[in-house]
């Protein structure tokens, strides 16, 4: 008994002496140590982590995305066109990220944020029913996208989704008169001309006519009956005598629709005729032609963007107009070695140039109107000696009128919406990372609250914002405290006609409006919650604790302004410990109205939520982000963390991928 009672003497006064010696502390000061014999100070290790001695240079706020302006266009193009961009990653994985339709001159700009390590982005361009691409080094900020008629095509016109074709209409000297369905290359509706043989024709689309020359005087036939007798007609039908402007026969003809006018060649000379009586309104002086150039044969024709062209026996011209046509200037394209005596020249919807050949039979053939480079078509089972074309006007069906084209409209039936455009792109996901004790500093594992997330902004035909709907995915490791988290968009809340799908388990922490954003919020920004307590919707699921999917849908009382709101994940904050107003943001973010500001100076915050040295309480990491586990410094689970920082975001941008010596799987938590 007595040795009993004296070793629980000795326990207790050990207990005593070992209590004294111990630290309470709650912060990182590593408790004092006795001297050794010697008198020197014990070294013992302290508990700072491996992320706190990284040096963090001044003003770094951890950015792993950067907004790209892309500015696409299409050369020699007018009317509104359709974008689609996408990113392509390291596994070579095109990702959807948005569309939009251009302004009528066929340019748009699109902001999106883009993560730091995606170093190519894909380009698609619907142009009159055909999808052309472009693949593009992400080099800059800010990036120029530019179709031409070389760009990959990536459905064939032969695929073209329209309601009517580029048809040719042809015409020879034997008097036969023909058509050629461009994509198909059909020919078909041979007739004789009721006149005779002709060397020129021109067709004016609205008004249904082919023109055609024969002996210096022009003649319409009704285009929808090639088959007719040629009969010369005003606009009220009256039969008129066909006007005999010129015993030498014209060679070349073209209507121009925006100006109204009917141009004639002949040998070195251009007519500028009026199409309501074929008279002579200016004869241009010409310039320009090739020395060895006798002016033979020849056409002309007038692309999508208004340029004309004139072919000869020679080869292929520009024109540069004066304003009233009274001064021609050529420059040629097409070179001396240039094979085929061109008869006929006409562009199709896509702006491609079509040439018929004086060959028999003639051959038709397409010119880059850019180098004189050309091609063969086929061959025709006749001989051409002038065409002009019917461009298609892409009649396509809109069946909710909202501008948009049923193939290009995401929502074909929904006035209200057109386009999807996704953050960080379709079915990929961007992850926002908190520690939880701010205003005091954690351990630096990023894992006491992660927050997994896409937002899919939908616009109309205006690319104006209409919905927002986001996913989000709640994640935990390690957090022994409940928190909450919540956005601030920067948009007024009026604008806002509903925010639904929230979970709110705790009422009274989150107080909201009618239409669901929160109460108490300026007027000129909205802050909706995703979820109130993160201990209410988490279960376990091996080491990561996670939550169901949370689905919100903004929905906005009036369309918002694209590039007012591209700038995902806007203002993302936690609150913790069942407090509203303990705010814990991303660096370099603003805390809301509602934040107690007696907590800037109650920890380690050194302002714009990074401590003194730098160390954030969040990170928002653009791809899918693993977790480390519980008390493991991020530094030491991701390797490269480190020359990320130390670079000032210069070096190992994708220091997060899964990618090979980004991460020590070992030490991180699935």
């Amino acid at each position: 008994m007595r040795n009993f009672l004296l070793n629980k003497i000795s326990l207790a006064i050990f207990l005593i002496i070992v209590s004294l010696g111990c630290s309470s502390s709650s912060d990182d000061t590593p408790a004092p140590t006795p001297n050794n014999n010697n008198g020197d100070t014990t070294v013992v290790a302290d508990n700072t982590t491996e992320f706190e001695k990284i040096v963090i240079p001044d003003g770094f706020n951890y950015e792993m995305t950067s907004e790209i302006t892309f500015t696409a266009s299409r050369k020699n193009t007018t009317g509104k066109i359709v974008y689609s961009f996408y990113t392509i990653d390291y596994n070579n994985t095109h990702n959807f990220i948005g569309k939009a339709l251009s302004n009528s001159d066929g340019v748009l700009e699109y902001k999106v944020n883009i993560a730091g390590y995606i170093e190519k982005i894909y380009v698609t361009m619907r142009y009159r029913g055909t999808l052309y691409s472009k693949t593009i080094a992400k080099s800059s900020t800010n990036i120029q996208v530019v179709f031409d008629e070389n760009s990959n095509q990536v459905e064939s016109s032969n695929a073209r989704t329209k309601s009517c074709s580029d048809v040719i209409y042809a015409v020879n000297n034997s008097g036969q008169a023909f058509t050629i369905n461009i994509g198909s290359n059909t020919v078909n509706n041979v007739t004789a001309l009721a006149e005779g043989g002709s060397k020129a024709s021109a067709v004016n689309a609205a008004s249904d006519k082919l023109y055609y020359e024969h002996n210096g005087s022009i003649y319409t036939m009704n285009m929808s009956n090639v088959n007719g007798n040629g009969t010369l007609v005003d606009n009220s039908g009256s039969p008129l005598s066909p006007p005999n402007l010129n015993s030498n026969q014209y060679t070349g003809l073209e209507y121009v629709a925006d100006q109204n006018i009917l141009i004639a060649y002949k040998n070195k000379e251009l007519y500028i005729l009026s199409p309501s009586n074929y008279s002579i309104v200016r004869k241009p002086t010409m310039s320009g032609f090739n020395g060895s150039d006798t002016g033979v044969d020849g056409d002309i024709a007038v692309d999508i963007a208004g340029n004309y062209y004139l072919a000869t026996n020679y080869g292929l011209y520009s024109i540069n107009f004066a304003s009233d046509y009274s001064t021609a200037a050529l420059t040629l394209i097409t070179n001396s070695s240039f094979p085929y005596t061109i008869t006929g020249i006409g562009f199709d919807s896509d702006n491609t140039l079509y040439a018929s050949t004086d060959d028999i039979p003639s051959k038709l053939i397409t010119i880059n109107p850019q180098n004189g480079v050309h091609n063969v078509v086929f061959t025709l089972p006749g001989n051409i000696d002038d065409f002009s074309m019917s461009r298609c006007d892409v009649v396509s069906l809109d069946s909710d009128g909202d501008g948009v084209a049923d193939i290009d409209d995401t929502y074909p039936n929904d006035i209200n919406k057109a386009f999807n455009n996704f953050s960080p792109a379709e079915n990929v996901n961007s992850y926002l990372a908190y520690e939880d004790l701010y205003p005091n500093k954690g351990d630096f594992d990023f894992n006491d609250i992660i927050v997994e997330y896409n937002a899919n902004l939908i616009t109309n035909g205006n690319n104006e914002i209409t919905f927002i709907n986001f996913k989000f995915k709640v994640k935990s490791v390690g957090a022994a405290n409940p928190s909450g988290f919540a956005i601030e968009l920067p948009v007024e809340s009026a604008k806002i006609k509903s925010v639904t799908g929230m979970s709110i388990t705790a009422p009274g922490t989150i107080n909201l409006e009618g239409n669901g954003v929160e109460s108490g919020i300026p007027a000129n920004k909205t802050v909706f919650a995703v979820f109130d307590n993160s201990f209410n919707i988490l279960s376990q699921s091996g080491n990561v604790k996670a939550s169901s999917l949370i689905n919100i849908t903004v929905e906005f009382q009036t369309p918002v302004a694209y590039t007012s709101l591209n700038q995902v994940p806007y203002n993302p904050f936690i609150f913790t410990q069942g407090d509203r107003a303990n705010e814990v943001h991303l660096p370099g973010k603003s805390y809301t109205v509602k934040f107690n500001t007696d907590l800037l100076t109650a920890g380690q915050d050194g302002g714009n939520y990074k401590t003194a040295q730098g160390h954030p309480w969040a990170l928002h990491i653009p791809v899918e982000f693993a977790p480390p586990k519980e008390e493991v410094d991020i530094t030491t689970a991701y390797k490269r963390f480190n020359s990320f920082i130390t670079s000032n975001g210069s070096q190992d941008i994708g220091w997060y991928t899964n990618q090979d010596g980004n991460r020590d799987d070992e030490k991180l938590a699935y």
